[in-house]
């Protein structure tokens, strides 16, 4: 087995992303695979050694059909998060934050999530925000007794001002793009998150956009 990525063909390179790693293997009979892993370093305490550790296998890579993920066996029930409609409202809205810091201080992003949610759903709750990839994004800002005691009028103001910025930038494809996202989630388990299917209208629409998806995966 052999780590030298440098000496991988580019048609493998190409795959490989901040995050993951290439393994080479060859097997008995000379045939070479490559397999796209997703990972990260740790420092060992004892040693002070830096050392890979494997977070699960994206799949492995061909030159004539490309990357082929990986088929993963379940051994848990995974958690099933809301994340096509969420990452395009944060992708239009979250430079809001710094501003919002200014009027609501500690508070922004709990307000600002939660506005977030309810220009999603209509309404928000905690299982709403537990169910959602913002729940990732921004964790632990807001909780059950949120609910109650949110600032209503700064919610207001901050879906307001979400909403303005979604019809501009979106324009009359903003039904059509929230449609479609509805369709994409994650899959998350103790080792490994997915994102699921992404739809062509919604590929076309982040690629004119610059909307990154696997990168939001990389950043958890």
């Amino acid at each position: 087995m052999s780590n030298k990525a440098s000496n991988y063909p580019e048609w493998v390179l190409k795959f490989k992303e901040k995050g993951t790693f290439v393994n080479k293997t060859v097997s008995k009979d000379g045939t070479v695979s490559y397999y796209l892993y997703r990972g990260h370093s740790e420092r060992d305490k004892e040693t002070g050694k830096v050392k890979r550790i494997v977070d699960g296998c994206i799949g492995r890579i061909t030159e004539a059909d490309g990357l082929i993920p990986a088929r993963h066996r379940l051994t848990e029930n995974p958690r099933i998060l809301e994340f096509g409609r969420s990452r395009i409202c944060v992708h239009f809205t979250e430079y809001m934050l710094p501003g919002l810091g200014k009027n609501y201080g500690d508070d922004a992003q709990k307000v600002y999530t939660a506005a977030v949610l309810t220009w999603i759903y209509g309404y928000w709750t905690f299982d709403l925000y537990k169910s959602s990839w913002l729940s990732l994004r921004f964790p632990d800002v807001l909780s059950q007794q949120d609910e109650s005691s949110m600032d209503q009028a700064a919610l207001q103001r901050v879906l307001s001002m979400i909403t303005y910025i979604a019809e501009t930038r979106i324009g009359t494809d903003l039904p059509m793009i929230m449609a479609c996202c509805s369709l994409i989630c994650l899959i998350v388990t103790k080792s490994s998150m997915t994102c699921s299917y992404i739809p062509p209208t919604v590929s076309d629409f982040s690629r004119r956009q610059g909307i990154e998806w696997k990168e939001e995966l990389w950043k958890q």
